[in-house]
């Protein structure tokens, strides 16, 4: 059943997809359920194919022992549920109409503008002093094990660097909209360099992928070669971790399919041995309520640091004596862990939903229905990689807290038109 799902998948989502995009070309990516799907396909679908290839590669190495102690049960829960996510959202995009819209003359408010450019001005100064402050002592670091914890810690963390990244990019969202200069998306090299020393691909992926929704609605132009090509060299960023002195087979191995595979295992080490393990209740409710400022859920919760909540932590605290790697979760693994299966059934529903109703409204009409469409695109990969809850509410909580200028200031203020399906201005641009 597992591998019959898993084919399927395989084969049908790129076709169908492929098929869509001829037919309605960039209008496609206004639709959330899009989003929702490729990256699913990629981080669920894949990631449970390429499973069993790992440990026939591995077989003779020490973590061939590791990965072995895996009952079969599990491995084909954890590949049926990846693929019934999957299967789910590739439903729901089916059902979902890409809009057919046209974006209209529309130039932000002089005032944001100015706010836009004082913050930009501001946290690009801040971005550069952290890059000749930290560059010396990330360089120096010789792996990702090393180098990523220490980013995380003594820079993410401590200069809430998610919140300076995401107020930069909203304001070169708004620069860009009343300049028509793209040249401003230069600024956003500031965060990506300074990921990069870390060897992480995160704040990159993010960055490219606001930039680019904004670049396609802007021109009308798809350039997929582009986007195609920098994605390309994101990915063979990998090869930047191997060690050049030191073959090893093994860990080249896992390096490269470290993005997909090991939020996998955490899925199989949870329906093995942590399924049900954790509190929906308190879970949906801690998540509720990162729609207020984090310190409120931790004087309500009692948490010190917020890492400590994160699913795949959980996990590598209940296997550090067999782990000699990260993990990483996703959202099949916070399903079983906080319900069970009945949750991990039901969980894709609640999901797809929620990308369904988005797309349904046409939350992308105003600027900053856009803007929060633009986050939440280019956060997907975080949230099928870790937890969907948790994520988008923070992203809520964003746009009426840090972004409540752009909020208010734009408010109603639309960015796309419909037009009728036979409208002769539309079938120009299709």
């Amino acid at each position: 059943m597992s591998e019959l799902l898993t084919y399927f998948n395989l084969i049908a989502i790129p076709l169908y997809c492929w098929r869509r995009f001829r037919k309605n070309s960039y209008l496609i990516l206004l639709n959330p359920c899009f989003y929702l799907l490729i990256l699913s396909y990629i981080y669920l679908t894949l990631s449970s194919a390429l499973f069993g290839r790992l440990i026939i590669s591995l077989k003779g190495v020490y973590l061939y022992n590791f990965f072995n102690q895996f009952p079969e049960e599990s491995i084909e829960v954890a590949s049926l549920l990846s693929n019934w996510f999957t299967l789910v959202f590739f439903l729901f995009y089916i059902f979902s109409v890409d809009g057919k819209i046209l974006p209209t003359r529309f130039t932000p408010k002089a005032i944001t503008y100015k706010i836009a450019l004082y913050f930009t001005g501001i946290i690009s100064l801040i971005l550069l002093t952290l890059i000749i402050v930290y560059t010396p002592s990330l360089i120096t670091m010789s792996s990702r094990l090393e180098s990523l914890p220490y980013f995380k810690s003594e820079i993410l963390d401590k200069y809430k660097l998610t919140i300076l990244i995401t107020v930069l990019q909203a304001c070169i969202a708004v620069i860009v909209w009343r300049t028509k200069n793209f040249r401003c998306y230069i600024l956003l090299l500031l965060p990506v360099v300074l990921e990069m020393f870390s060897q992480g691909r995160t704040i990159t992926f993010e960055c490219i992928v606001f930039a680019y929704i904004n670049y396609v609605f802007i021109t009308r132009k798809t350039r997929i070669f582009i986007i195609s090509l920098i994605l390309f060299v994101i990915v063979c960023s990998v090869f930047l971790r191997f060690n050049s002195f030191e073959f090893n087979l093994e860990r080249n191995i896992l390096t490269i399919l470290t993005d997909g595979i090991f939020p996998h295992i955490t899925t199989i080490i949870i329906h093995k041995d942590l399924m049900n393990s954790g509190n929906l209740g308190e879970h949906m409710l801690i998540s509720s309520l990162r729609i207020l400022p984090s310190l409120v859920s931790k004087l309500l919760f009692g948490y010190e640091d917020y890492r400590d909540l994160a699913l795949a932590n959980i996990v590598l605290k209940s296997y550090e004596n067999q782990v000699g790697f990260s993990l990483a979760s996703n959202i099949v693994g916070e399903a079983l862990y906080y319900g069970g299966i009945g949750f991990a059934l039901l969980s894709p529903m609640i999901i797809g939903s929620i990308f369904y109703s988005m797309n349904r409204v046409k939350i992308y009409r105003t600027f900053p229905g856009f803007i929060f469409f633009c986050f939440m695109m280019s956060d997907i990969r975080r949230i099928i990689r870790s937890s969907f809850y948790d994520n988008f509410l923070t992203l809520v909580y964003l746009m009426f807290s840090y972004l409540i200028w752009i909020t208010i200031l734009e408010w109603g203020r639309v960015i796309f038109t419909k037009v009728k399906k036979n409208n002769f201005i539309l079938s120009r641009y299709l």
